[in-house]
């Protein structure tokens, strides 16, 4: 699931997200989001916190919100 979920964050939209699914098979795509969401909550404070990209911490930022939607 954590692979699924990395995949997730940083390919949604790009199709290789589907390739990594069609890969694993059939998955909980609700459980992928439950997990993302944790992944995020840690991750985007984490990268802010090192000034690390402000482009990704935004891209992040912006796929939590998609997420929690």
């Amino acid at each position: 699931m954590i692979d699924v979920t990395k995949v997730y964050i940083d390919h949604i939209g790009d199709g290789a997200f589907q390739a990594c699914v069609d890969g694993y098979g059939e998955i909980q795509l609700d459980q992928v989001k439950f997990f993302a969401l944790g992944w995020l909550t840690w991750l985007i404070p984490a990268l802010w916190k090192r000034n690390d990209s402000q482009e990704r911490v935004e891209r992040l930022a912006q796929v939590f919100d998609s997420i929690w939607r």
